[in-house]
């Protein structure tokens, strides 16, 4: 093979390469909606690109060996775009059929059945390519090791470039439909490589795929619902925001997260209105730090109370959104784009209340729920202030609930939790406090006054309050260094989508 061949089969490698790592960074975003981007999924999809490229090798070695056509490698190519292709039009039927299997079973055989196949075809690229730039035994350990270097170091562009700036700035399904477009190239230039022409088959397939792509990525302005008021692609996941007949939601990674009633620009939520219960333990307002923006119903009624607010949120779209479409009521200079855990970490500021809001179905930040980060919480608390958390948790006897409650006693002085819910069996939202000072006797003053005046307050409030946790918590001290409450809420998660309540569309969802 002559140099400049070579040159060619390397570039075909790095192809190769980018192609498979965007591959799997693609699946936790094309995934993601369904199960949330939890480690998970991650090893799953990373369970699943191993094999197939260890199947890739093992067949592409075989092929290579046995037949001379060159024509095959092309097709191996052309296959993996077609399949690529498909990926996003099935992505839904192949999760929702697979769903009674469970979590694990759905994330892991809907991860396999989406991309073995073509992550198996270019994974069949490698050993062709090197059977066909072999000439003799003298040099093929530079070849091997060549090729192979180029298709790590194009595996990091690609980690890179699809994570870090195309997802984000482009969207998954037109990242989707480059990396088609790629492929076919890819086909293309192999005929040109391998056959000296690019004409005929090389072209009667890949023309068609390509302008297929290429139609797709101009007409990608899906004809949405009305409902549906934005979409937005994030370096944290898919945002949207849904306007129905009660009320307007923020949904994140498929997850309706935080919403405001209808003619109201209050949250339409349980949790929400127990979560704010907490300025009530104090005689004045005071300073109060939220972790966790969401569409901001959790800061507003602080607001209103005269409180002076600050917010930590890791996801500026989830900012701009809070400010965009549910009217955030503070100066835009007191949310922070930052991991809640770095701002207390940084900041110098002390706080009455810090609420800890950034829970969600769609996947809980396990550094966010540890012994060490409460702790660190209470440095950053004043001497009379408290923490209040927001987790869900599948019924009263949760062992993420009990779990939380039992790292907590570890340090604060009083904690005391809330259900949203009087069904004790049901999946449901759980308000947490913890202080050194004796907050039940405020709260409890609260709750009767407001169950006596507010007919809402009466069916809800009311009824949690009955319902607190008294009993020792059952958990486990979930630290930096064991805790699975990710894990945990996964299993929460795929409960609360695998409900059949079509309350609201899940086509409205992701």
């Amino acid at each position: 093979m002559t140099r400049k061949n070579l040159s060619f089969a390397g570039l075909l490698i790095f192809l190769e390469g980018y192609c498979v790592l965007s591959l799997e960074i693609l699946g936790t975003r094309l995934l993601g909606p369904a199960f949330g981007a939890s480690i998970n999924l991650w090893a799953a999809l990373i369970a699943v690109t191993l094999l197939s490229l260890s199947l890739g090798y093992c067949l592409g070695g075989r092929l290579a060996d046995r037949y001379k056509q060159r024509e095959i490698l092309i097709i191996i190519v052309w296959l993996s775009a077609v399949w690529t292709l498909v990926i996003p039009f099935i992505k839904k039927d192949t999760v929702e059929t697979l769903s009674f299997l469970g979590l694990k079973w759905d994330m892991l055989l809907s991860s396999a059945l989406l991309f073995t196949f073509p992550l198996t075809m270019l994974g069949m690229v490698t050993p062709f390519i090197l059977r066909m730039c072999v000439e003799n035994l003298s040099t093929i350990g530079h070849i091997a090791g060549r090729l192979y270097a180029t298709s790590t170091v194009a595996s990091v562009f690609a980690a890179i470039l699809t994570g870090f700036f195309f997802i984000p700035i482009f969207g998954t399904f037109n990242v989707t439909m480059s990396l088609v477009l790629v492929l076919t190239l890819m086909s293309l230039l192999t005929a040109y490589i391998y056959c000296g022409h690019v004409q005929g088959l090389p072209l009667a397939i890949n023309v068609p795929l390509i302008l297929l792509a290429i139609g797709l990525i101009v007409s990608n302005k899906p004809n949405y619902d009305k409902s549906l008021l934005e979409v937005h692609q994030s370096q944290y996941g898919e945002i949207r925001v849904i306007d129905l007949d009660w009320g307007k939601f923020l949904v994140i990674e498929g997850e309706i997260h935080s919403g405001i009633g209808k003619y109201t620009d209050h949250s339409t939520y349980v949790y929400s209105i127990l979560l704010q219960t907490a300025k009530d333990f104090f005689d004045t307002p005071g300073e109060g730090l939220v972790i966790g923006l969401g569409a901001g119903t959790t800061i507003k009624p602080f607001v209103d109370a005269n409180w002076r607010m600050t917010a930590a949120e890791i996801n500026p779209v989830v900012i701009d959104m809070a400010y965009k479409h549910f009217g955030l009521n503070i100066p835009r200079s007191k949310t922070h784009t930052v991991d809640g855990r770095r701002f207390l970490h940084e900041t110098d500021k002390s706080f009455d209340f810090i609420a800890f809001d950034a829970y969600g179905g769609s996947g809980i930040p396990f550094h966010l729920i540890t012994q060490e980060v409460f702790n660190l919480a209470k440095q950053r608390l004043n001497k009379n202030g408290t923490l209040g958390l927001n987790v869900i948790g599948d019924g009263w006897d949760s062992l993420l609930v009990h779990s939380v409650l039992k790292t907590l006693e570890l340090v604060f002085t009083h904690v005391i939790a809330l259900p949203a819910s009087e069904n004790s069996a049901s999946i449901q939202n759980f308000i947490v406090f913890a202080s050194d000072s004796e907050i039940t006797p405020k709260l409890q003053n609260f709750l009767r006054k407001e169950s006596n005046e507010n007919i809402f307050f009466h069916a809800t409030i009311a009824k949690s309050f009955k319902n607190i946790f008294t009993s020792k918590p059952h958990g486990i001290i979930l630290t930096d260094n064991h805790n699975p409450a990710d894990l945990w809420g996964d299993e929460i998660n795929f409960k609360i989508r695998s409900t059949k309540n079509h309350t609201v569309d899940p086509s409205l969802l992701w």
